[in-house]
């Protein structure tokens, strides 16, 4: 039905939205300056007495650079707090299309549609299986997919773009834990029914607010026929072909 049409699996591999420039520079040095920049963000969202407070972050370029160390957080190992507080501060901020709040730095508030797509990509690294993969890295991605799925449901002022985005982030975080090789025992057997589901819950709200066009879907074709050796993919299809035919 779509073969005329590109695919977007290369743009999706290809794409470098996901990377800092703290890359470029000696692991040692990435670690530190992402532990000694997120932990006060973090530790404000938890404290009840300042998580209602002013953001501390005021301008574009402020957020921009902390966006650049939480992008690098967010691939660090899961031994310590920093991950966690990137995925707070996060899973915080792109609630800025859905309702606007104080701990949210007023740039944000102000280009939600903007800042959420670099957020989008940034959180692809979560995603990715560490060594010591459990219940901690498990525990934040489904922090991720809940928030996902409410800035889906609930946001009324998402751009087309954001719409794009949101697909493409959900498409290369499936395929990053479903595409074979299956890990025996890993993340993904853990994620599996949540990722799938919320992949197709997102993909049916698009279509009745900003209807994907013919490039998504071939690109979808494609990479969901990849992750059929998982059960819960097939159940997951099954209950939304279900839903979908049965009126």
């Amino acid at each position: 039905m779509y073969s005329e049409w590109r695919s977007l699996h290369l743009v999706i591999q290809n794409d470098q939205g996901h990377t800092s420039v703290l890359h470029s520079y000696p692991e040692s040095v990435g670690r530190e300056v992402a532990n000694a920049v997120v932990h006060p963000l973090g530790q404000a969202l938890g404290t009840p007495s300042v998580a209602g407070s002013e953001s501390l972050l005021k301008t574009d370029k402020e957020v921009k650079w902390t966006m650049e160390v939480i992008c690098y957080g967010l691939t660090l190992p899961l031994d310590g707090e920093t991950v966690k507080y990137c995925v707070d501060v996060y899973t915080d901020w792109i609630m800025a299309l859905v309702l606007p709040k104080d701990s949210i730095p007023l740039p944000v508030i102000k280009e939600p549609n903007l800042y959420v797509q670099s957020i989008l990509k940034h959180l692809q690294n979560l995603f990715v299986p560490r060594q010591e993969q459990g219940s901690s890295q498990i525990r934040l991605c489904l922090q991720v997919l809940r928030a996902i799925q409410k800035l889906a449901r609930e946001s009324s002022i998402m751009a087309r773009e954001t719409w794009e985005v949101l697909l493409l982030f959900l498409l290369q975080i499936n395929d990053i834990l479903l595409a074979p090789p299956t890990v025996q025992g890993g993340i993904a057997e853990n994620l599996a029914e949540k990722l799938i589901g919320v992949l197709f819950e997102v993909w049916l709200l698009a279509c009745t607010r900003c209807f994907p066009t013919p490039p998504y879907w071939k690109t979808a074709k494609e990479m969901v026929a990849n992750w059929r050796h998982h059960p819960a993919v097939v159940e997951q299809w099954s209950k939304v072909t279900c839903a979908l035919t049965s009126r």
